[in-house]
């Protein structure tokens, strides 16, 4: 996509979030299928720029940058839970001695 290059791919679940059929490619079953979706993208030139286009613009959702900010993401909030797990965590354990203390 990022070659500004319409996609053709099996139907796979690895495909099923980045290419969209009739925007940036397709997603083909049979060899049929992957057949007659070379054969659109070969005989109709308008269609083939407008998905080449697309395919293009569709690509920047997988550039390495948002790549990097997705992770990133999920660090901060693996932290941020680790935090507060953390936290009742040690408010427990402060409790339990505060209530051991006043016991004997």
């Amino acid at each position: 996509m990022c070659a500004s290059v319409p996609v053709v791919a099996v139907n796979d679940e690895s495909f099923r979030n980045s290419v969209i059929n009739d925007l940036n490619g397709y997603l083909f079953n049979t060899d049929e299928e992957y057949m007659k979706y070379i054969g659109k993208l070969h005989d109709d030139k308008e269609l083939k720029t407008k998905l080449s286009k697309q395919a293009r613009i569709s690509s920047n959702d997988f550039s390495s940058d948002i790549f990097a900010m997705k992770v990133l993401k999920v660090y901060e909030t693996a932290i941020e839970n680790y935090n507060k797990e953390h936290k009742k965590l040690r408010t427990r354990v402060k409790d339990f001695i505060e209530k051991r203390k006043y016991k004997m």
